[in-house]
């Protein structure tokens, strides 16, 4: 037997408004106006009642409260102004989270809202839509010029002014990540000239670790996040976490990659800890997608914080910590690994964490 298909709505809303209209103002009854602008009774006497409210749009009504959906929109369209992406997945891990946090009961499948969610929720915002990304190095290759370069400090400076930053760098700051391989590239060494091969010894691990910095203008730092490739809280165990930097917060994933959570959690227990109570203060950031930016976006408003966001796709010159941070950091972990190495023949393995006197 074919399957049933669903009868779809024939009329338009204005035709709904305008026969409850015409109802209210005793011009027809609602089989008159029914037959008259072509709506069904039911949907007229429905709007008459009460148990359907005038504007509502036609179908199931919205899992989520429509001040809450719009809400996450307007968040959605401001990141996508400051250079920040929101993909489908990301969007509906947030609507989870939310329905979970909001105590709100939904069909959904694993508690995560599907495609067909993302559909509706589209009809409903239709100012809102999936873009397909240009490939990276044909954006990198036009985003930084003169003229994208002038503009990001322009902004940047009428930012620092309306906020009374400019001679205040300690309420600076710049939050970026980096990945640390557990095997070290050796530093540079003196040795014959033509040797065809100079070996230079390095742990037998690939993996790596993710560590997310914040600097200030001021030059000081945060205790940074370093988070480790690992399923539970025994994964850090196989780190020197104790000759790790004072106040530094560890803490696990399965790839060790920066997740949008972590940046939330990150944010709401260690950088307001460490940032001080002056407000208000200033974080330069990528756009990078592990910023969940929408939970990021809303806990920075209600704490006096303002993210300012780097163009996107020109972190690699634009970005103060790539510029002045990382690199030396790098070498200097480079260099501690290789005497480390050097001096310990029977080791194997790698050193994540030693003291630097």
């Amino acid at each position: 037997m074919p399957k049933r298909q669903k009868k779809r709505m024939q009329y338009d809303q204005k035709l709904v408004d305008n026969a409850v209209s015409a109802v209210k103002a005793g011009v027809m009854t609602i089989r008159r106006a029914s037959q008259h602008f072509g709506v069904p009774k039911s949907t007229v006497g429905d709007r008459l009642s009460g148990r359907v409210l005038e504007g509502a749009s036609p179908g199931k009504m919205p899992i989520f409260p429509l001040e809450v959906e719009n809400g996450v929109a307007d968040k959605i369209k401001q990141a996508g102004r400051m250079g920040f992406g929101i993909t489908r997945a990301q969007l509906c891990l947030k609507m989870a989270r939310l329905a979970r946090n909001m105590q709100v009961s939904t069909p959904f499948r694993n508690g995560i809202p599907g495609k067909d969610w993302i559909s509706g929720f589209q009809r409903r915002h239709p100012d809102i839509s999936l873009r397909t990304p240009t490939p990276l190095n044909t954006v990198r290759a036009r985003m930084l010029n003169t003229e994208v370069t002038r503009k990001y400090f322009d902004d940047l400076s009428k930012t620092l002014t309306s906020l009374g930053l400019e001679k205040q760098p300690n309420l600076i700051w710049n939050i970026d990540e980096t990945n640390v391989s557990l095997t070290h590239k050796p530093c540079r060494v003196l040795a014959e000239t033509g040797q065809r091969n100079v070996p230079g010894r390095v742990g037998n691990s690939r993996d790596g670790v993710t560590v997310l910095a914040c600097v200030n203008a001021a030059g000081k730092d945060i205790p940074p996040l370093v988070i480790v490739k690992g399923l539970t809280e025994k994964s850090l165990r196989a780190y020197n976490v104790a000759e790790g930097p004072v106040g530094a917060k560890y803490t696990f994933q399965k790839k060790a990659w920066m997740e949008d959570t972590l940046g939330v959690s990150w944010f709401k227990d260690h950088f307001l800890k460490f940032c001080g109570k002056e407000r208000p203060q200033l974080i330069i950031l990528d756009s990078h997608s592990s910023h969940e930016i929408l939970g990021l976006i809303q806990l920075a408003r209600e704490n006096g914080i303002v993210l300012f966001a780097l163009p996107p796709h020109t972190t690699q010159y634009l970005n103060p910590l790539d510029k002045t941070v990382f690199g030396p950091f790098q070498r200097e972990y480079n260099r501690l690994c290789t005497e480390f190495m050097k001096f310990h023949s029977t080791c194997t393995g790698n050193v994540v964490y030693m003291h630097v006197p």
